[in-house]
């Protein structure tokens, strides 16, 4: 299964089961229930489950929409968000910072890509067009997810245009 996206970040899971999406799940399941020794974990990576619904259908995760505007070679488009941990890499990269709970900054990543997921999903918007990916996400920040209200209504045009497009 690969790592890399293009053109994948649509979705919209289909209801067939075909041989490839069987054999998809299988995989997963299988590499779930068999718990790897700590010592092999060399990180984390967190995801939503229309990510897992993704990655059934099409065999890749979604990955970044957008290059970074601080340094536009991490992370790349397509790339995967990884949470290394220290132990493992500290060697190799002696000037890395690194987080200090990986797996709780991998579970803090999939909470919020889940919520700009389900967004998107809702709002029918495609995450390979980095306009939508960035609405998005600025409504994450944005909307309470239990009642689907705006946490700060605009008082005009200006001020939605600076809640979605900021």
């Amino acid at each position: 299964m690969e790592g890399n996206s293009e053109n994948s970040q649509n979705l919209e899971p289909s209801t067939e089961l075909t041989d490839e999406r069987v054999e998809r799940i299988r995989h997963l399941v299988t590499t779930w229930r068999t718990p790897s020794p700590a010592q092999d974990i060399i990180g984390f990576h967190g995801t939503s489950i229309l990510g897992l619904e993704n990655l059934i259908e099409r065999g890749i995760l979604p990955g970044v929409t957008e290059p970074s505007s601080e340094n536009p070679d991490l992370p790349r488009t397509g790339d995967l968000y990884f949470f290394p941990k220290k132990t493992v890499f500290q060697n190799q990269f002696p000037t890395m910072s690194f987080q200090k709970a990986p797996l709780q900054e991998a579970s803090n990543y999939a909470n919020d890509l889940s919520k700009m997921h389900h967004i998107a999903q809702k709002l029918n918007l495609d995450l390979s067009n980095t306009d939508e990916a960035r609405i998005a996400q600025n409504l994450v920040t944005s909307i309470d997810l239990r009642t689907y209200q705006l946490k700060v209504v605009p008082q005009d045009e200006e001020e939605l245009h600076a809640v979605l497009y900021s």
